[in-house]
């Protein structure tokens, strides 16, 4: 069986943080935390799981730095409780910013 090279990213230090077993006392999402500690065990049972940080609102295009950008957008989208794609955000350019914005 071939086992997949999983690389995931956050631009949330606290998050790579906790996620790479830190303790967690005191938090007020330990549930979540010890949830998300358990799929990644049972994925890293078939899987190379491996945990890193990236710089929040880079506007370089790298691949990563773009990925970064589209999980901001998704995460602005899921926080307005819209899900259609109407509510989407405009897409960023290649520099990172959003186009302006023109009424119909």
């Amino acid at each position: 069986m071939v086992r997949l090279k999983l690389n995931i990213l956050a631009d949330s230090e606290s998050c790579v943080r906790l996620v790479a077993d830190n303790p967690v006392k005191g938090r007020s999402n330990k549930e979540l935390i010890y949830q998300i500690r358990s799929e990644l065990a049972l994925i890293q049972l078939k899987d190379n799981v491996s945990m890193g940080g990236i710089k929040a609102h880079s506007f370089s295009d790298t691949p990563d730095t773009l990925g970064n950008a589209g999980a901001d957008r998704l995460a602005a989208r899921g926080c307005t409780g819209f899900s259609s794609k109407q509510s989407l955000p405009p897409p960023l350019s290649r520099r990172g910013r959003a186009p302006p914005h023109t009424p119909h």
